[in-house]
């Protein structure tokens, strides 16, 4: 009689309380793509206003909102470098599933113009190696770098370093054994006269 008792007392008491949450709830599910593609868009936020939850979609540009109470919501959506999109007036039922697409418009997004200038530095050894790289004719010379950890004096001194160059009479270079009248002489880029 008594496990009797007990078993109707559970049941009254399993009637009295509510049913689960789960069960008194609604989801929102969708896609969520590009307006003018048709691409959908991975990453894209969907945010249900007045419930202060969301959903991110996934690679297939889909999402679902679950555990929704029952009643009217907006939804907003937003991805970066598009327009948000609000959706307003969405019923949401007990048990019931809504389904809401959107697709999202492209916003221009302009900037003021930047301007990067910078001063090219070609007093170094490894400036020196890119311009000898990147000529169209076959040449040597040396670096300010250079002129300064070796002990040269004059032009003569440091023109004495290169290799194949000879000076004769302490003024005329002979690069291979070739007179100064088949050669030149440049700085910065300028022809020497003398």
């Amino acid at each position: 009689m008594r496990s009797r008792t007990l078993i109707i007392a559970g049941f009254v008491l399993l009637c009295l309380f509510p049913r689960p949450a789960t069960a008194q709830t609604g989801s929102i599910y969708g896609t969520i793509r590009d307006a003018e593609t048709g691409e959908p868009m991975v990453g894209a936020s969907v945010l249900v206003e007045q419930q202060s939850t969301g959903s991110a979609t996934d690679i297939d540009g889909k999402y679902q909102i679950r555990t929704l109470k029952p009643g009217r919501v907006s939804l907003r959506i937003s991805y970066v470098g598009y327009a948000d999109q609000r959706v307003t007036g969405i019923e949401v039922k007990s048990g019931e599933k809504v389904r809401i697409d959107a697709n999202l418009i492209s916003e221009a997004v302009s900037t003021e113009e930047v301007v990067i200038s910078a001063d090219r530095v070609v007093a170094t050894e490894s400036a020196l190696l890119a311009a000898r790289r990147l000529s169209p004719t076959i040449g040597d010379g040396f670096s300010s770098e250079q002129v300064s950890i070796t002990p040269a004096s004059s032009t003569a001194d440091a023109l004495k370093r290169v290799t194949g160059v000879a000076i004769v009479d302490n003024k005329f270079v002979y690069v291979r054994g070739v007179t100064d009248r088949y050669n030149s002489t440049m700085l910065d880029g300028v022809t020497v006269t003398s």
